[in-house]
């Protein structure tokens, strides 16, 4: 009997995948431990040197690393506006809270958080103010490339699909947060329609199988 295991979604931004999905052996190979995370700085993100310093003072101060850790969640981008950091420095230090960086996590890979945080923090963009850039990257703990990289909370959940008996198939979206699990002989199709039917009304249903065993 088919049962759908666990969905999941929070947001969604357009990215699109065509890989074939991958067995459970070769999805365990591929994926990182869910066990914390690092934050990589782009060194040539387009804030100059004193900005980038500014910027990793707000990120690693300690009235922003109880927020910032409630928050990081791979796969992450940190955005911001250069603008932010004209004006008096100062004030902007002491109310960290006020500062408009966006954070986007929660990611099935780095591409889909960069465009979901420059999205959200362009449209915060006003006047004369310039366009955000990605200023930092939350990724797992001693990142490389994969073939197949999935967020934070569906690789923790990838335990369930192992404790599942086949056949069973796990979906994911590439442009959002969202992903879904499920056993039995339409699999698929559940894992599918559990991973679409948690994304956004306005966006796209663009979930696919990325594993699957039969």
């Amino acid at each position: 009997m088919k049962k759908t295991l666990l969905a999941l979604s929070i947001a969604s931004l357009a990215t699109a995948t065509t890989a074939e999905p991958v067995d459970e052996r070769t999805a365990r190979k591929q994926l990182f431990k869910p066990k914390g995370f690092s934050v990589e700085y782009v060194e040539d993100s387009g804030l100059t040197e004193q900005q980038q310093g500014f910027f990793k003072i707000l990120v690693e101060g300690r009235d922003s690393r109880q927020e910032f850790g409630t928050l990081a969640r791979y796969y992450g981008a940190i955005t911001v506006s250069p603008s932010i950091f004209e004006g008096d420095i100062g004030a902007l230090l002491l109310t960290p809270e006020e500062v408009p960086f966006q954070f986007a996590t929660g990611y099935h890979s780095p591409g889909a958080a960069d465009a979901a945080s420059l999205e959200a923090c362009n449209a915060q963009v006003r006047g004369e103010q310039k366009e955000c850039v990605i200023a930092a990257r939350i990724l797992p703990k001693r990142f490389s490339e994969r073939d197949l990289t999935m967020s934070f909370a569906a690789t923790a959940n990838f335990k369930l699909y192992r404790g599942a008996d086949a056949p069973k198939a796990f979906a994911i979206s590439p442009s959002s947060q969202a992903f879904g699990l499920a056993e039995g002989a339409t699999a698929a199709d559940e894992a599918l329609g559990a991973c679409n039917g948690l994304i956004e009304q306005e966006q796209p249903r663009d979930c696919v199988v990325v594993i699957a065993d039969e």
